[in-house]
């Protein structure tokens, strides 16, 4: 069923193939589906890497040289592999830069609380220091030390 499935069949036609009902035919196919779905999406890349390569073995030991088919049908092959390789590391990319925006946001959190700690501190310990000129010098210090950095800030 799932083969059928997979290859663009509907509900009926997959009950005219096999003889299951076909809201039992798709409701078994959702409830296979969901069992094996354990890979997180880049795990199901690798799996599917994985399975295009051991196909393209298989063809290279076997493939007629000679037949036009079989040489577009292994260009497309080895192009689909290429392609999903390239994919997954458009998703680590994107990972790497979901991860470095949640540190940044860490960062900036840390120096807000750190800041906040001083402020109070100082306040308590020297009562007539105007906070409002620690919270100028402050930023004003973090925008221009913010030149000194690589890339955007607060981006």
């Amino acid at each position: 069923m799932l083969d059928l499935f997979a290859n663009g069949a509907t509900p009926q036609e997959v009950e005219e193939e096999t003889g299951v009902p076909a809201m039992t035919a798709l409701a078994r196919a959702r409830e296979l589906l969901a069992s094996t779905d354990i890979w997180d999406e880049m795990e199901q890349r690798r799996l599917l890497l994985h399975s295009l390569k051991k196909i393209k073995e298989q063809v290279e030991a076997s493939m007629d040289h000679s037949d036009a088919k079989i040489i577009q049908a292994y260009s497309n092959l080895t192009n689909g592999i290429d392609r999903i390789q390239s994919s997954a590391r458009a998703i680590t990319d994107a990972e790497m830069e979901k991860l470095a925006m949640a540190q940044a946001q860490q960062m900036i959190r840390l120096i807000e609380m750190s800041f906040s700690h001083a402020r109070k501190l100082l306040a308590a310990e020297y009562p007539e220091v105007d906070l409002g000129r620690i919270d100028d010098v402050f930023y004003e210090a973090l925008h221009d030390n913010a030149g000194e950095i690589e890339g955007p800030i607060g981006g």
